[in-house]
């Protein structure tokens, strides 16, 4: 069996590891998006801005902690366009 966690904050990453997870998933809004179009219903499944990592190189750090175990890291890197856009 597969066991799928989500993560916000890569400090998370070992903990789940150690936890069972067999995978890990994550969104990405970086901080200057969220000033941009302020908060919303982000498009990866995961409600509002403390759901997801806040730059790119908290994923890249994050991927690399994963990899190093053999831990796959599955990311949604989508972008919501509000009206006003």
């Amino acid at each position: 069996m597969k066991i799928l966690a989500p993560f916000s904050l890569p400090h998370e990453v070992p903990a789940l590891i150690a936890a069972g997870a067999t995978e890990l998933y994550c969104g990405v809004v970086p901080e200057e998006l969220r000033h941009e179009v302020g908060d919303f219903e982000s498009l990866n499944r995961r409600r509002g801005y403390d759901a997801n990592l806040w730059s790119l190189e908290d994923l890249e750090h994050s991927t690399a902690v994963a990899h190093a175990q053999s831990m796959p890291v599955f990311v949604t890197l989508n972008r919501f366009f509000s009206h006003r856009q």
